[in-house]
C-alpha cells in the first residue's frame, strides 16, 4: 500500500526540494476539494524553475484533474447561439472537480480593466454559479452550477495585482528560499535527470494518482477542539487584517486616499480549515499541518509587508525605519509606505509622538509568537525556517 512518506520520498529522489511543503500542500488541496465544503483555491509561487509546475505535472493522471493553460470568461463557459450545449473548462468539469494551471502568470500581468473582469467572473465560479448570455435577438444563455477547486503556478507577477481589493478566494504557498548552495543542488538533481525528464514526471504522476486514489473521502471534516478552534480564529484574523488593501493615489503614492474596511475573518477561517481537514485526511502530521497554515497565513501578505512585520516582530522593541528597512533589505521609502499602510489597519503603532519609529500593536505582538509565527531579519534568521546568517551582529538603531 502507497503512503504518504512513499510519495514524497518518490518527489525528494527526482526533485531538489529541501523542504516537502509544496508537495503536501498541493496534496492536501486535492483532498480538501473532494471533502464536503466550499472549494480551496492555491497558488504555488516562486520563480521560475523552482518546481511548482513539477509539482502540479503530477496531478495530471487523477480522474477529476482538469488542466488548462488560460484563464478567461470565454475559457470557463463559452457556446454558440441555438447550439444544445456549450463548451469550456466548466462545462468539461461538470457538477464537481479540479481545475489546475501550469502558469497562471499572464494573468496577474494583464491590464488593471481586464484583470478585474476576469476576477469578477471567478468570484461567481468561486461560489459555484457561472451565467453568460450569449447572441443577439434574445441569444442564448449557458449556465454552470457546481464545485470548481483550482491549483495553479505563478511567478511574482502575482505581487501585481492587489487580490485583498479584488476578494480574496486565492490562498498562496511560496516556494521556499533557496541558498547559493541549494541552488547548485538543483542543478545536479536537473543534469542527473537530463534526458529523462518524462519519466520522472510520468513516476511522480503514477505514484501520486494511485496514493491518493487510495484515499477515502470521509462525509464530514475532522473534529476540532475549541483550542484548536481559537488557535485557527486568530491565524485567520492576523490574515486579513495584515493582507487587507489601503489605497494610495495612483499618481502620488505617497497619499493614503482610501482605508477600507478590514477584511472580516470568516471567508479566510474557512479556507483555512478546509486545507487543515484536507492536510489530515492525507495522513499529515498534525505538528506539520500547523506549521503549513502559518506558512499559507504568511504567504498570503504582500511580501514587504511580511518582510516588515517580521523584522519588528523579532526585535522585541521599537525600532526606526531606517533599521527596519535595513533588516528587511528594503529601499527606506518602500518600507515607509509598507509601516504606514500598517498603521492605518492598526497592525502597527508609533512610538509616542515619533513619526518614524515602531512596534507591533499590542493585539499582535503578543498574538505573533504564540502562534508560531517566525521573525525576519538580518540577525532574526529567515521566515522559512534556514538558520540565522552567521557574523551578523545587531547594528543598533543606526541609520542604515
Amino acid at each position: 500500500m502507497t503512503r504518504l512518506a512513499d510519495v514524497l520520498r518518490a518527489f525528494e529522489e527526482g526533485l531538489f526540494l529541501p523542504d516537502t511543503g509544496p508537495v503536501e500542500i498541493a496534496l492536501g488541496t486535492v483532498i480538501a476539494n473532494r471533502l464536503p465544503g466550499d472549494p480551496v483555491w492555491l497558488l504555488l509561487v516562486g520563480p521560475p524553475s523552482a518546481g511548482k509546475s513539477e509539482v502540479l505535472a503530477a496531478l495530471s493522471s487523477l480522474p477529476d484533474v482538469h488542466e488548462a493553460d488560460t484563464l478567461t470568461e470565454a475559457g470557463l463557459l463559452s457556446g454558440a447561439p441555438g447550439s444544445s450545449g456549450s463548451g469550456g473548462l466548466l462545462r468539461e468539469v461538470g457538477d464537481q472537480g479540479i481545475a489546475v494551471f501550469g502558469d497562471l502568470s499572464p494573468l496577474f500581468g494583464e491590464h488593471s480593466s481586464t484583470r478585474e473582469r476576469t476576477f469578477g467572473v471567478l468570484r461567481r465560479v468561486y461560489d459555484g454559479h457561472l451565467a453568460r448570455h450569449l447572441g443577439t435577438e434574445g441569444g442564448r444563455s449557458y449556465v454552470w452550477q457546481g464545485k470548481l477547486g483550482l491549483l495553479g503556478a505563478v511567478t511574482g507577477a502575482v505581487e501585481l495585482a492587489d487580490l485583498g481589493a479584488l476578494g480574496e478566494r486565492f490562498i498562496r504557498y511560496r516556494m521556499p528560499d533557496a541558498s547559493a548552495e541549494e541552488q547548485r543542488g538543483a542543478g545536479l538533481y536537473a543534469l542527473e535527470n537530463a534526458g529523462h525528464q518524462r519519466e520522472l514526471r510520468a513516476r511522480l504522476a503514477k505514484i501520486t494518482s494511485k496514493f491518493l486514489g487510495s484515499i477515502a473521502i470521509p462525509d464530514e471534516l475532522p473534529p476540532m477542539t475549541a483550542p484548536e478552534q481559537d488557535r485557527l480564529i486568530d491565524l485567520a484574523l492576523v490574515g486579513t487584517r495584515c493582507r487587507s488593501a489601503v489605497v494610495r493615489d495612483r499618481w502620488h503614492a505617497d497619499d493614503i486616499v482610501l482605508i477600507p474596511e478590514p477584511e472580516r475573518v470568516p471567508r479566510l477561517l474557512l479556507q483555512l480549515a478546509q486545507l487543515r481537514a484536507g492536510l489530515l485526511v492525507l495522513g499529515v502530521a498534525e505538528a506539520e499541518v500547523w506549521r503549513l497554515l502559518v506558512r499559507i497565513v504568511l504567504d498570503g501578505l504582500p511580501s514587504g509587508r511580511r518582510a516588515v512585520l517580521g523584522v519588528l516582530a523579532g526585535r522585541g522593541t521599537d525600532a526606526t525605519t531606517s533599521t527596519v528597512a535595513g533588516h528587511a533589505r528594503l529601499p527606506v521609502t518602500t518600507v515607509r509606505r509598507h509601516l504606514e499602510d500598517l498603521f492605518a489597519l492598526e497592525v502597527v503603532e508609533r512610538t509616542g509622538e515619533h513619526p518614524e519609529r515602531w512596534r507591533l500593536g499590542a493585539w499582535l505582538d503578543g498574538m505573533w509568537p504564540r502562534l508560531g509565527f517566525p521573525s525576519r531579519g538580518r540577525r532574526f534568521g529567515v521566515l522559512d525556517g534556514h538558520p540565522e546568517e552567521p557574523g551578523l551582529v545587531d547594528q543598533g538603531e543606526e541609520e542604515w
